[in-house]
């Protein structure tokens, strides 16, 4: 099955394809969507070890250390595992071998005949480097450990691009559940307040929108609250927050300031 941002969570799609027991067909552009984020909250729930390349693992290791991270390399020689889940860049070699021995692997596959000619695949997280600083390793170009590369090899390099995920991704199961949201590619967590409004300027025709999102989070040890807000078109005039309202103590509910014509604020 291939991935559609169309109408379904990238974790819905990722655990359905755990249940069919097949992969998630992804192209060399669709980058910093949360395919990550998705599988890791997956191998979370159920459980289970994630396969990624070689070069990988530490930095894996490093940022989830209470997942269970395997290489291609040993999981190729491993005799042990059931049911594995598969980052974007594994070879399809590797899926093949565990397949053979019985074992039952989701995750992703990167189509391959998306890269361009001469082009190999490189994790995103693996492309820290400065173009033109003699810094720059071929471990994270090509995998090779230890090889400085040179000024002029870096600029060489042919500059890559990337599909920017979308501003934002709704997702509701059903009337009482909670939603899942992603604001450019990341996973909002501890949600509070979910509000977006669009409003059409003709038929199909972009109007106005506005998009209030409210998380908790902590600072130290204090509760924070963050607020990512988008206003635009008439919402800019139309669509307040509550912070912009005034409490009404004998009717119990808020209220807009309204502005007379001499722009002072009446309630």
């Amino acid at each position: 099955m291939y991935l559609n941002l169309s109408y379904r969570s990238i974790f819905d799609q990722l655990d359905e394809a755990l249940t069919k027991k097949t992969l998630i067909v992804t192209s060399a552009r669709t980058r910093r969507i949360g395919k990550t984020a998705a599988l890791v909250h997956l191998a979370t729930i159920k459980e289970l070890p994630i396969v990624v390349m070689d070069l990988m693992v530490n930095s894996y290791t490093k940022e989830y250390p209470n997942l269970r991270i395997i290489g291609e390399t040993a999981a190729e020689r491993s005799t042990l595992l059931n049911t594995v889940l598969v980052d974007e860049g594994v070879r399809e070699k590797t899926i093949t071998i565990l397949r053979d021995k019985g074992v039952t692997v989701s995750g992703f596959l990167l189509d391959r005949s998306t890269l361009k000619a001469g082009e190999k695949y490189v994790p995103y997280e693996e492309r820290k480097f400065d173009t033109g600083i003699e810094q720059a390793t071929m471990a994270n170009i090509f995998g090779i450990p230890g090889v400085l590369m040179t000024k002029e090899e870096a600029e060489n390099l042919e500059p890559q691009t990337f599909e920017e995920p979308p501003l934002l991704q709704i997702t509701l199961k059903d009337i009482h559940s909670v939603p899942e949201v992603i604001h450019n590619g990341e996973t909002l967590k501890g949600l509070i307040d979910v509000d977006i409004n669009w409003k059409t300027g003709g038929l199909d025709k972009y109007g106005s929108a506005y998009v209030n999102l409210r998380t908790a989070g902590e600072k130290g040890k204090r509760p924070i609250e963050k607020r990512i807000e988008y206003k635009r078109g008439e919402a800019m005039d139309e669509l307040p927050t509550k912070d912009d309202l005034v409490w009404d103590k004998e009717r119990g509910i808020y209220l807009r300031p309204w502005k007379n014509v001499n722009d002072s604020t009446v309630q």
